[in-house]
């Protein structure tokens, strides 16, 4: 069965976005969705990059959904297609109301988190770290023993996160509502 991998596009700044990748990503993988995740920029310097990115997709005409990490401002601003959003982040009600054709994705950890996710309107839910993962330091514990349990609760898409590579994705459910999030192994998958 093919994954259904659901880039994330990790960047410290705008002078780290390497063009050639994101357009092989787009092409090789052929993603319903990329996220652009950029924890410690401004938000000029991430909708220069979305900006960036939402170009190279539309240049290739591919229907990949463009995704910013946190921030709804910079979202809103690249027209980016949606945000995805933590737990600690504005509230689904407070953006849906300010933006309501702003797609979101929505984090969650635990059983109790899949099953308010899913009386919102989202566009999937982020269900991690389902592995061990570098690039997040103060996650929370790996939910690798529940993710089926997950799977049948949540009404939405659910896209697995954590620690992804091509040796454990065999390793987590497989179905057409399930994507994997890569962020770190992404090169493995081209």
């Amino acid at each position: 069965m093919m994954h259904r991998i659901y880039p994330i596009i990790n960047l410290e700044s705008s002078d780290e976005l390497d063009i050639q990748f994101i357009a092989k990503v787009l092409t090789t993988l052929c993603p319903e969705y990329l996220q652009l995740r950029m924890k410690k920029s401004s938000t000029e310097d991430i909708v220069k990059t979305a900006d960036k990115i939402i170009k190279i997709r539309n240049d290739l005409g591919v229907k990949t959904k463009i995704f910013i990490n946190d921030s709804v401002e910079a979202a809103v601003k690249s027209c980016a297609d949606g945000v995805h959003i933590g737990q600690e982040d504005d509230s689904f009600e407070k953006i849906k109301a300010r933006y309501p054709l702003l797609k979101i994705g929505l984090s969650t950890h635990n059983t109790e988190q899949v099953e308010k996710a899913s009386l919102l309107d989202l566009e999937y839910i982020g269900f991690g770290p389902v592995f061990k993962t570098s690039t997040k330091k103060d996650h929370s514990p790996v939910v690798g023993n529940i993710v089926e349990k997950a799977v049948l609760l949540s009404r939405h898409s659910v896209v697995f996160i954590g620690g992804i590579n091509k040796k454990n994705i065999e390793s987590l459910p497989q179905s057409d509502n399930i994507m994997y999030a890569v962020v770190s192994a992404l090169n493995e998958f081209l």
